[in-house]
Formats: structure tokens, C-alpha cells, sequence
């Protein structure tokens, strides 16, 4: 399930109250960040602390797989992720378990267990 489904795109205009609120909150962190001069990771730590715990963790580690990996299929994937993240703030529930899975079973690679 991608995150431009039928499903999730009516999974979004369900919650679409709070995606608006999110939005507003990341355009006025990128305001603050601007006035402030922050660095790019000062801005992106700011968005993680304002997500919910099972999204941040996601987030984080779609960032580090980001940065550590420079091509492949999954990092195209986890770049999706992490952008609907930003861009939305939630994710349609049974997308989240999908992610939740492949991000185990990656770890799960990284570390030499198949």
C-alpha cells in the first residue's frame, strides 16, 4: 500500500483536521528555525520531538538509514516514509505495521540474522 492508495488518501481526509494542525506546526517551527538561524539537523530534531513515539521512531530511522545508505530500493522507500512523515505527521494504521515490519526485518539484515 502506497501512501497515494484509495485507502490512505481516505484514511487522510478522515484525519484531515489534525494533518492541517501538523502542517501549521511544521511551517511555524521552519519559520522559528529561519528566524534563528538553526542548522538542518536542529530542525529535524525539533520535528521528532513534536511526533508521537511509534512515528518518531520511525522517523529517526528512516533519517540514519537515509544518510548511511546512498542508493537502493529500500532507501527510496524509507525517503517516502519519512517525507509522508513530515508532510502529514500520521500514517494510515495498517501502512504503519507494513513499515513496521520491512524496518525489522531490515535491522534484522543489517545485523547478520536473516
Amino acid at each position: 500500500m502506497s501512501p497515494y492508495s484509495e485507502k490512505s488518501k481516505q484514511w487522510r481526509e478522515i484525519n484531515k483536521v489534525s494533518i492541517v494542525e501538523w502542517q501549521n506546526k511544521i511551517a511555524d517551527l521552519r519559520n522559528l528555525g529561519n528566524l534563528e538561524n538553526w542548522t538542518y539537523e536542529r530542525l529535524e530534531i525539533e520535528i521528532a520531538q513534536r511526533l508521537p513515539s511509534g512515528l518518531r521512531k520511525i522517523y529517526d530511522f528512516a533519517l540514519s538509514y537515509i544518510r548511511r545508505y546512498k542508493r537502493g530500493n529500500f532507501r527510496e522507500y524509507i525517503a517516502g516514509v519519512a517525507k509522508e512523515i513530515l508532510d502529514y505527521g500520521t500514517i494510515e494504521p495498517e501502512r504503519l505495521i507494513r513499515i513496521q515490519k520491512a524496518i525489522q526485518t531490515t535491522i534484522r539484515r543489517m545485523h547478520g540474522k536473516k
